[in-house]
């Protein structure tokens, strides 16, 4: 494979200097990407055609709770002011809540809305802001992409080769829906933008941009790391094995990625959040790592002009010389954040992950996926398999030649394919980093009768995926957890919220956020993420516990209990609590608010002073 492949080059040159604009060190001719907006202007009409077809029936393909969140997030800030306050006041576990997600998401739609606010008023300024944002990120990554392509092509971009590279990136693109305001627009345009960085004409130019992309990649969120060590990872081994301009390339972008991580956090987090060993979001601990990694790639490189470094076991030498400070830093870390060790999710309890994180599709394989009955999204998968093998033989003569760019970003766009098959969370990235290699693609095929005859025969397989899951139907098994998380209440009057003193309601997740996004001053015990699993965990054993005690222990901080009524034939028996509030029967210290209410939202008082409070015929205490 490409990515194992040591890049070697006959003649290596320790200085890692070009000579002129338009050759590398190897001496291998570089066409220089130059602007042809008739491409760029394709892309473009492409991108927001696709997103307009998103818009037409007015749903959202990618709408979820992370954009309802951030809008939550947002207007606490427009609330308070409080840059460096990320706690979330609506919601109480009994614990204050924490936001791990990045201020830098926040800020242009924050400064929008503060901007607007005096004119439209601050509902309107928030709903324009959130319009239009999505889609001047767009813009950005539009021509982030028709640059790479154009780069990774060799100069040459056709408009038909812009247009249907935008309508393969069709999963990446909807994520710039107006109203689309999670962190994921972001992620997808930084990691563009660190593509850009590596396969730049300018090795310092583009170093530095892929570092600093690298780094506010992890700042906005984790999700990036795999295609930010690969495509780093890749960028070493080149620089080892002295390709081109590569460790050039290597010391700008460990410059740019340790220089820019200080500035950068305090920015974001401020000195107190630098003191913080969170490893779910940016932290001193991600900067720690940050700023050690950045430092081997930007001065290890340094001492390979020395005689040791030379000769018949010197790319060898080389690679040690990276990898024995990497693993030091490593160590380092491990020993000063030994929490981390467990992974970003190690608050999510054994628990909370039943009741809530093993349901969600998105963190689903693509073989889950595909006995689901979701064949759209693995058929495109196959698809970006399908491109990335026929551009491979372009792409590996391009490395024997001594240009590591495309093997690099080829790299990178493996790796997100090999991430959407173990988690169809990560299709966005494959589908905006693999369709930059179709208009290599496509010239490859211009010339090349062989695959010509081959790819059509190719697409078969994701023609084969649709008929098998086709000919063998979805196979749901849905319980009353996926009904208490799923049903919404959606059209029911929730007008009793209003009616009691503001208090901590717990309420299966499928309500919560209907209670949060009110102005009635509740506030929720658990919305569905990662660091709400405590609240989580007490929600599940509040509604599933066959144990009085365990359910009194998990009701004990709030003040209400939520649940959306309705008639089923599921079986509820897995759900002690809310079986009998569904079905009327009466709890002690449990009593209903409007009891004559038509509506299927029904909110009940708590009172864990009377006899027996929470019992149920049939627990075990």
């Amino acid at each position: 494979m490409l990515c194992g492949h040591v890049f070697y080059t006959r003649k290596w040159n320790p200085n890692g200097m070009s000579g002129t604009g338009t050759m590398d060190i190897s001496g291998t001719n570089v066409r220089q990407a130059k602007f042809a907006p008739a491409p760029l202007l394709a892309f473009l009409l492409a991108g927001l055609a696709v997103i307009v077809l998103d818009l037409a029936d007015g749903n959202r393909y990618m709408v979820d709770v992370d954009d309802r969140m951030r809008a939550l997030q947002i207007r606490d800030l427009l609330a308070d002011g409080n840059w460096f306050d990320r706690t979330l006041p609506f919601l109480s576990m009994p614990e204050a809540y924490v936001s791990p997600w990045s201020r830098l998401v926040d800020l242009p739609y924050y400064l929008t809305t503060l901007a607007l606010r005096p004119f439209l008023g601050a509902d309107a300024a928030f709903a324009v802001s959130t319009a239009v944002w999505p889609v001047l990120i767009f813009a950005g990554f539009a021509l982030l992409a028709a640059r790479v392509m154009r780069i990774v092509n060799q100069g040459r971009l056709s408009v038909p080769q812009g247009f249907f590279s935008a309508i393969l990136m069709i999963f990446a693109l909807w994520e710039f829906v107006p109203g689309r305001i999670d962190h994921h627009n972001f992620q997808l345009t930084l990691m563009m933008a660190m593509l850009a960085g590596l396969v730049d004409p300018s090795a310092v130019r583009g170093g530095l941009v892929a570092g600093l992309s690298a780094m506010l990649s992890i700042a906005v969120g984790l999700e990036s790391l795999p295609f930010i060590a690969v495509g780093l990872g890749a960028l070493a081994l080149a620089g080892a094995a002295g390709t081109g301009d590569a460790r050039l390339r290597l010391q700008a972008a460990g410059s740019g990625f340790a220089l820019s991580g200080l500035p950068v956090a305090l920015a974001l987090i401020g000195p107190q959040g630098l003191r913080d060993g969170a490893c779910d979001a940016l932290s001193g601990f991600w900067v720690a790592a940050i700023l050690m990694f950045g430092a081997v790639a930007a001065l290890v490189p340094l001492a390979w002009r020395l005689g040791l470094f030379r000769g018949r076991y010197g790319v060898v030498l080389r690679l040690v010389s990276l990898a024995l400070p990497a693993i030091a830093a490593g160590a380092v870390l491990a020993t000063a954040f030994p929490a981390c060790l467990d992974g970003p999710y190690h608050m999510v309890d054994s628990v909370s992950r039943a009741f809530w994180l093993d349901r969600i599709e998105q963190e689903a394989s693509a073989l889950t996926m595909i006995r689901n009955g979701v064949v759209g999204i693995v058929s495109f998968i196959l698809i970006y398999v399908l491109i990335l093998a026929f551009a491979a033989p372009a792409v590996w003569r391009r490395l024997r030649d001594g240009d590591a760019r495309a093997a690099i970003a080829w790299c990178v766009g493996l790796t997100a394919v090999a991430a959407s098959c173990a988690q169809i969370r990560f299709v966005p990235f494959p589908a905006a980093l693999v369709p930059l290699f179709l208009p290599l693609l496509i010239d490859t095929l211009a010339r090349n009768t062989l695959m010509r005859v081959f790819l059509p025969a190719a697409l078969v397989l994701p023609l084969l995926a649709i008929v098998s899951a086709k000919a063998f139907p979805p196979s749901l098994d849905l319980d009353v957890v996926d009904l208490m998380s799923g049903d919404e209440c959606r059209g029911e009057d929730t007008g009793v919220l209003g009616t009691v003193p503001p208090g901590r309601v717990i309420a299966p997740l499928g309500l919560a956020f209907d209670i949060v996004e009110g102005t009635n001053g509740h506030t929720v015990g658990a919305l569905p993420f990662h660091r709400s699993a405590p609240g989580i965990r007490r929600l599940a054993l509040a509604f599933t516990s066959d144990d009085t005690a365990v359910r009194a222990q998990a009701l004990a901080p709030y003040d209400y209990v939520v649940i959306c009524r309705r008639e089923t034939d599921f079986d509820l028996s897995s759900a002690p609590l809310f079986k009998a509030l569904n079905e009327g029967q009466t709890v002690p210290g449990i009593t209903p608010v409007a009891p004559e209410s038509p509506s299927r939202f029904r909110m009940f008082r708590l009172d864990a002073s009377v006899p027996r409070a929470f019992a149920l015929p049939g627990d075990k205490s």
